[in-house]
């Protein structure tokens, strides 16, 4: 009796399985990461977003004590006057320029000649970083002089890149008619000459995405809205 001879057949993947498994595997690979890919880039910019809309709500806050800290007075030595005190908001179509005195400096170095007054302009200027965009940007005078608009003695460093609009208004409690926001405000004119405005809007427009644009609004009072002169003889 002869022998039974048996061919056994070893398990394994053919080339054209492999492939197919692999170009699977690829596919899943490449989907995985492309949606990874796109949360991480989301998250990033969100995240970038987020910073931005900070760094102009603190911008704002510190407009807004800036302002409500602000004077004028009539307290000046008539045979040396060195010091002129205004309130200037001057309406240039997108922009306010406001030039003004406060009470709101800080003492950066010990035993500095420095007080706690100062002049505060906020301006716009064109961005040098990024043609065709405009930069709020902040001017401060620690020294009150007889011409507080001029720009020697100066230092100025921007708030806010990127920026549409900046408006400033202001309430006038002896405007006629229930509208009392007007956008000019000069305490040198005839008009409103040494007296403030009781209350001041900032109204800040960014671009937002989609080309749609990003309004942010904040109210600060001023409290001493009639000039200072005590001292007057």
């Amino acid at each position: 009796m002869k022998p039974v001879t048996r061919h056994i057949r070893h398990g394994g993947f053919t080339m054209m399985e492999v492939l197919v498994a692999s170009t699977i595997l690829a596919m899943i690979g490449v989907t995985v990461w492309m949606t990874f890919g796109g949360v991480l880039r989301g998250r990033d910019r969100m995240l970038e977003v987020q910073d931005r809309y900070q760094q102009v709500r603190q911008a704002m806050q510190r407009m807004a004590n800036e302002i409500t800290h602000a004077y004028i007075s009539i307290h000046r030595w008539p045979a040396e006057e060195r010091t002129r005190t205004v309130f200037i908001g001057e309406d240039e179509g997108d922009f306010t320029r406001l030039t003004f005195c406060t009470m709101s400096g800080l003492r950066l170095y010990k035993d500095s000649k420095t007080s706690d007054q100062n002049v505060i302009t906020y301006f716009m200027e064109a961005s040098q970083d990024t043609p065709g965009t405009n930069v709020l940007m902040r001017r401060e005078k620690r020294r009150i002089d007889d011409k507080p608009q001029a720009e020697e003695g100066t230092v100025s460093y921007p708030l806010i890149e990127n920026v549409r609009r900046v408006k400033f208004k202001f309430w006038d409690p002896q405007e006629g008619g229930e509208d009392k926001w007007v956008d000019r405000w000069d305490t040198t004119a005839i008009e409103r000459a040494n007296r403030l405005p009781t209350r001041v809007r900032i109204i800040i427009t960014l671009a937002g995405e989609n080309r749609e644009d990003v309004n942010f609004i904040t109210e600060t009072r001023i409290f001493m809205t009639f000039p200072l002169g005590f001292g007057n003889i």
